[in-house]
């Protein structure tokens, strides 16, 4: 069996986005697992079960604006009930982050399936979910 062993986001400013995946990952179960700084920048792994994602931010690296296309689409952050996308709602209204669209149904994609966008510091979309 294969799975995703982790995804990697670079960040363009280590403080704020660290800061705001602390308090979006914690919020839905990820701990922090994994640290690792040097000259070249610095690094945090969040686990949550099998599940990892990383933030990297490169000292040296002249960041430009999120590309969506080609590339990354979206990443969604699968979650157990309606209750905790409306709790990370909140919690991603709270910190300055552009939703992109209000919790919703989304019937087409999955019978039950409750989600919202929005932007990380970066622009990165995300999405959190529930089907």
């Amino acid at each position: 069996m294969t799975t995703i062993g982790h995804v990697i986001l670079s960040v363009s400013n280590w403080e704020c986005s660290s800061a705001f995946y602390d308090k979006l990952l914690l919020s839905l179960g990820f701990v922090i697992n994994h640290e690792i700084e040097g000259d070249w920048g610095k690094g945090r792994s969040y686990k949550c079960g099998e599940h990892g994602i990383w933030i990297q931010h490169n000292a040296d690296a002249k960041y430009a604006g999120f590309v969506r296309n080609p590339g990354l689409d979206h990443l969604c952050l699968k979650v157990s009930s309606r209750q905790e996308v409306d709790a990370a709602h909140v919690l991603v209204r709270s910190l300055g982050a552009k939703v992109t669209i209000a919790p919703k149904d989304f019937p087409e994609y999955a019978p039950g399936y409750y989600a919202f966008n929005f932007r990380d510091p970066d622009g990165i979309p995300l999405e959190v979910g529930v089907y």
